[in-house]
């Protein structure tokens, strides 16, 4: 969940999923076979296999009165 407050606005919550996508599994499976375990660690740990939907997340903003 992701919370967008500033002065002044309406405050706008919006929800983020992360998932693995399909780059991320074929790069995985790279890793596994050519890089072996530190290259799959280090994408698993550093996030690069997975992707955020919506990507990007558009809001508007109403200004409060």
């Amino acid at each position: 969940m992701v919370t967008i407050k500033k002065d002044g606005y309406e405050t706008v919550n919006a929800t983020v999923t992360s998932s693995i996508d399909g780059a991320g599994a074929a790069g995985m499976a790279g890793n596994v076979v050519l890089g072996g375990v530190i290259g799959a660690g280090v994408d698993a740990g550093t996030g690069a296999m997975h992707s955020h939907k919506p990507n990007p997340l558009v809001v508007k903003r109403t200004a409060t009165e």
